[in-house]
């Protein structure tokens, strides 16, 4: 379990090996020819034909009715394959391909990772970097983004188009609004855009790894969530309550637990609490209540869902300053 292939496939949803256990493969040129002959009559009323066909080592092309196939040295004519289907979570199934109707073979690991530790830690910890490059803004630049970017969320649709005009600057492209026929979503865009091409800002660069480039990953992770969930969100971008959400979102991440009744959750009470159920839910997170304490379980026909509502929790909550 410690090979470097099993642990690429751990970051990708059902990755899939073909190990090639047996194979059978020529040493030399072969050719491989069928002859159709007529046999003589029989009794002068029955014909029938005759197909031969013969695998001869360095033979050369002839002419004629035959048909021959040439098949060049170290060429592959069979082999016998092994399938192995990891997920996430470390558990994986070996299907042998037997001729025979055998089920695959299922392995699980459920100890897989370690105690407070998901799928999620490696992949946000890999992220992390641009949620500090956000927080690390000055605080009225930081301010005008999320106050940008929450105008652009209320506009539908609009999320999308701020990530393509983010993808298209950072390819070094001057972006354009031409193509927005919708008053309200130009509007919107075109404020935003103001805040990034301020020069006293400091955003406008092509560096993937610069603000900009960690201000398009959260873009793109609001881009991805689904409507309902992305209308939550857009009512919860007060500094108060994406704090409680971001540490609800460390819960997740790290596969722990919470207390109902403390101070960091103070602001999910009531009604929020409902909306913040319906927000995590759309994105395959269910929050369950075991008393006084809140556990988060993840939905595995979710993925990637539970990683983008992390990515864009933390990072509206980077740009909140939480």
């Amino acid at each position: 379990m410690d090979h470097s292939l099993i642990k690429q496939a751990r970051k990708k949803d059902g990755a899939v090996f073909g190990l090639v256990t047996q194979k059978i493969v020529t040493t030399q040129t072969s050719t491989i020819s069928q002859n159709d002959e007529l046999a003589n009559s029989l009794g002068g009323q029955i014909r029938h034909m005759v197909l031969k066909m013969c695998l001869k080592a360095n033979a050369s092309l002839t002419k004629g009715r035959s048909s021959e196939l040439t098949i060049q040295p170290h060429t592959t004519i069979a082999y016998k394959q092994n399938v192995l289907i990891v997920k996430p979570k470390g558990d994986f199934g070996l299907d042998f391909m037997s001729e025979k109707s055998i089920p695959p073979v299922t392995f699980q690991t459920d100890d897989w990772y370690p105690p407070g530790c998901t799928w999620l830690t490696e992949e946000v910890a890999t992220l992390s970097r641009n949620f500090a490059l956000l927080s690390g803004l000055k605080a009225s630049i930081r301010t005008s983004l999320l106050q940008r970017l929450i105008s652009v969320m209320m506009q539908c649709g609009a999320v999308h188009l701020l990530e393509r005009v983010l993808s298209q600057m950072l390819d070094g492209k001057r972006p354009s609004l031409d193509c927005v026929e919708i008053e309200p979503q130009r509007q919107a865009l075109q404020v935003m855009l103001d805040v990034l091409s301020d020069e006293d800002n400091g955003l406008e660069t092509e560096d993937s790894s610069s603000p900009l480039g960690a201000f398009h990953l959260v873009t793109s992770a609001l881009a991805e969530m689904p409507d309902d969930g992305l209308a939550v969100l857009m009512s919860s971008c007060t500094p108060r309550v994406l704090r409680s959400l971001a540490l609800l979102v460390q819960c997740v991440i790290e596969n722990g637990e919470m207390s109902l009744s403390s101070d960091d959750l103070a602001p999910l009470t009531g009604e929020t609490f409902q909306l913040t159920e319906l927000l995590f839910s759309s994105c395959g997170v269910e929050l369950q209540r075991d008393g006084d304490v809140l556990k988060t379980k993840l939905s595995e026909s979710y993925q990637p869902r539970p990683l983008v509502l992390c990515l864009a929790i933390k990072g509206l909550a980077s740009m909140a300053n939480c």
